[in-house]
C-alpha cells in the first residue's frame, strides 16, 4: 500500500480522537460490510473507533498491547488486508514530508 503525503495529511486531519494512544489502520480496500456488533463486543469501555473509507481510527488509552482490536482482528472482521501504524509513526511520516 502506498499513500502519498497529502493522503496522510488528510487522514491525520480527519482523526476524530485526541488521544496519545492513537492508531491508524490503513485498509487495502473499503470493506463490503462492517460487523458493528462483533467489533463493539471486543472493545473495552475506554476504547473508541471510527471506520471511514479505507481507514480505521482507533483510540486505546490502556495501550495497544492490551486490546483485542488488533490488526489481525480488523482484517478478520472486515475481510480486507490492512496495516496499522501508531500516531507517532504517522507524525514521523508527515515530518519527513516537510523535512
Amino acid at each position: 500500500m502506498v499513500l502519498i503525503p497529502s493522503d496522510l495529511q488528510e487522514i491525520f486531519n480527519q482523526n476524530p480522537f485526541e488521544e496519545e494512544q492513537m492508531y491508524f489502520t490503513f485498509l487495502y480496500q473499503e470493506p463490503e460490510s462492517i460487523p458493528t456488533e462483533a467489533i463493539e463486543k471486543a472493545l473495552k469501555e475506554s476504547e473508541k473507533y471510527l471506520i471511514q473509507n479505507q481507514v480505521v481510527y482507533f483510540s486505546c488509552p490502556e495501550g495497544y498491547g492490551k486490546t483485542k482490536f488488533s490488526n489481525n482482528f480488523i482484517e478478520n472482521k472486515l475481510k480486507v488486508d490492512a496495516t496499522t501504524r501508531n500516531l507517532k509513526t504517522l507524525l514521523k511520516l508527515l515530518f519527513l514530508r516537510e523535512g
